[in-house]
């Protein structure tokens, strides 16, 4: 979800957030690997993520009911150094919702 950035408040981050059993937000994170690429075989063609979106600056882990959850967004899922910091930071699990596109060939 598009939310305003904790570092500039002119600029968005794309960020996830983490509720507790009573609606309050117990964490967020702010997706730090922006999705840009250019893709021939896509009508679009270019996503540049980064033209829209602020990265984020911090990995975020937090502590759950059933252990302690480390956050990522989509295309971070690329990155495999995060997921050895989330996990040097004691995640037991670790989220990555995601959107992918599909295209036909």
């Amino acid at each position: 979800m598009p939310l305003i950035s904790r570092e500039d408040p002119e600029l968005i981050t794309s960020s996830s957030l983490l509720f507790d059993d009573n609606g309050a937000i117990r964490a967020r994170y702010d997706k730090i690997h922006m999705f840009d690429v250019n893709i021939i075989e896509d009508e679009q063609g270019i996503y540049n993520e980064s033209s829209i979106y602020q990265r984020g600056e911090h990995i975020t882990v937090v502590d759950t009911p059933v252990g302690r959850l480390g956050m990522t967004i989509c295309y971070d899922l690329r990155f495999p150094c995060l997921f050895q910091a989330l996990r040097m930071q004691g995640a037991d699990l670790i989220a990555v919702p995601a959107g992918f596109y599909t295209f036909n060939r």
